[in-house]
């Protein structure tokens, strides 16, 4: 039988995805079967011409932006078998989408051109590179005299090109934008810790490539939570104060009735 008729007329070429693509579809199926590839994508209607038909959404596990497109089960078959969601990656990879083996590694166009950007900043500042150590730290200088030096402790260990491209490589991941920090649950301590490298190295990177926050959305909410507590705090400790000066005042006029009280039973006799 004529592949090319089994395809709704498309070449089989056509229809190929790229290496890279392929490998993380397969991956996708041997992980986690059928239903994982059918969360990759969401059903929705979309209009065409004068009426809404069937189609399927992609949402950006970035930034949130979802887009949406047509999608021919006549002439592809559904949507949900294995050539179709090859398919629906295939378009959506055309207009610049980096299809992931799962939604919250969906990258839109804008995303990808931000992470290209940044990659390619890192890419020039390693090809630029930089003073050595030796020009680093100046050399001390030596003198004839011999005495007994203390023993001294091993300096820090320089990051070489590749451990910049396994911190910078996992700050892609973790990080979201320089306005927001980290994804929640990210931190520089977290970073460091789960590569096993110095806090330094991640606080330096992430500087130098992705933003100033250091901190992530559940800490910046905790923030604002604990200055609201402390207001509410403060706002009671003046109460409390302006009413424990109501209380001696009242207290001091009692004691003014009370002598008062005392002098008037005694001149009449009681």
């Amino acid at each position: 039988m004529n592949k090319d008729f089994l395809l709704g007329g498309a070449s089989v070429s056509s229809l190929v995805l790229s290496e890279q693509t392929e490998r993380r579809w397969r991956r996708a199926t041997r992980a986690s079967g059928f239903e994982t590839m059918m969360q990759l994508f969401q059903h929705c209607t979309v209009p065409y011409g004068d009426k809404p038909v069937r189609g399927v959404s992609i949402t950006c596990g970035k930034c949130g932006r979802e887009e949406r497109k047509h999608f021919n089960t006549l002439k592809h078959g559904s949507a949900d078998s294995d050539l179709g969601h090859r398919l629906m990656a295939r378009k959506f990879e055309e207009d610049g989408w980096r299809v992931g083996n799962q939604p919250s590694r969906h990258r839109c166009p804008d995303c990808v051109r931000e992470a290209r950007a940044a990659q390619m900043r890192f890419m020039h500042a390693n090809k630029t590179g930089g003073p050595s150590a030796a020009n680093k730290i100046g050399a001390d200088p030596v003198s004839a005299k011999v005495v007994d030096m203390p023993k001294q402790a091993e300096p820090p260990r320089e990051m070489t090109r590749e451990d910049r491209r396994i911190v910078f490589a996992k700050l892609q991941e973790a990080y979201d934008t320089e306005t927001t920090g980290y994804c929640s649950g990210w931190t520089d301590e977290r970073v460091a810790n789960d590569l096993g490298v110095p806090l330094a190295w991640v606080r330096e990177m992430r500087c130098d490539y992705f933003g100033p926050l250091g901190s992530n959305p559940e800490i910046d909410a905790l923030l604002v939570e604990a200055r609201g507590w402390r207001g509410e705090l403060v706002a009671l400790l003046d109460r409390a104060t302006a009413l424990q000066a109501e209380v001696v005042r009242i207290a001091g006029k009692g004691e003014v009735i009370e002598r008062r009280l005392a002098e008037i039973a005694k001149a009449v006799g009681r």
